[in-house]
């Protein structure tokens, strides 16, 4: 039996350090906000925990596979009870790992995430610096800057967020659930019919990104610093028909001065609609 314990933790280690090595490569989209990082680290942290224990019961698998199968048809494999120091060891130290995830990130995390106890939002909810309303409906975003009488829709014009500035976006729904996701932001939320809900997030990053969905667009893009990055997109994450996939539109993080010129054009041009 000892010899069976020495060979499974030699495979248990072989296997954990062969997975762990995915923690080393950056699978993650860009960060782009301040929340971004954090939760990239709390994801690290978690598998870091958790490929062990996955480790484990891969490990025993395949060792039973290979040394306690059965030598005919006919004939019942070994047996092997659950008895002795190792399952008390591991129920320990199992739980004790499981309660460490319940306080961190889960209380901890989400006390700081969710200020309020509505349940209907993430992040702050005063001290706002911009606040942008948006409405999903099949098959599109509207977004509207109720503090510069600015309206857009998602798939004729992208959405323009100044930098290093606490936006919130008051997000809702016409039709369907949808779901309001930047993955640069690694934050998401629920889009319900009948009801408001909200995320705040300080951007810390300029990106942007240019689906080509629209050839009008290239033209603004040139001179625009970096590279397209797909990170920054307005995407549906809810399953919401037929159409879902199309519900990908275009982010823009600029600085505020880019920000300031981008809303005068438009009230210019609103403006000129008018006269």
């Amino acid at each position: 039996m000892t010899r069976h314990f020495v060979s499974l933790a030699v495979l248990w280690v072989f296997v954990t350090a062969v997975v762990e090595t995915l923690l080393f490569v950056d699978l993650f989209p860009t960060v782009g906000s301040e929340f971004a990082q954090e939760s990239d680290d709390i994801v690290r942290y978690l598998l870091a925990i958790g490929i062990p224990v996955f480790a484990m019961a891969v490990s025993v698998i395949i060792y039973a596979m290979f040394q306690f199968r059965a030598k005919e048809d006919t004939e019942t494999g070994a047996g092997f009870r659950g008895t002795g120091l190792f399952p008390k060891a591991w129920l320990v130290v199992t739980g004790g790992m499981a309660a460490a995830v319940m306080i961190y990130p889960g209380l901890i995390d989400l006390a700081k995430l969710q200020n309020t106890n509505s349940g209907s939002g993430w992040g702050e909810v005063d001290n706002i610096d911009l606040e942008v309303s948006v409405t999903g409906f099949r098959w599109a975003w509207q977004f509207e800057y109720p503090e510069y009488g600015i309206t857009l829709l998602g798939n004729t014009e992208p959405l323009v967020i100044p930098a290093d500035e606490r936006v919130r976006f008051s997000v809702d729904s016409t039709d369907v659930v949808h779901s309001f996701w930047v993955p640069a932001w690694r934050l998401k939320i629920d889009a319900i019919p009948g009801r408001t809900t909200f995320i705040t997030v300080t951007p810390d990053k300029e990106g942007w990104s240019n689906w080509k969905r629209f050839p009008q667009w290239s033209d603004e893009t040139e001179g625009m610093a970096g590279e397209s990055d797909d990170s920054f997109r307005v995407q549906c994450a809810e399953l919401c028909g037929s159409d879902h996939g199309f519900m990908r539109f275009d982010l823009r993080v600029v600085s505020r001065e880019e920000f300031d010129q981008w809303v005068a054009d438009k009230q210019a041009q609103a403006q000129a609609k008018g006269n």
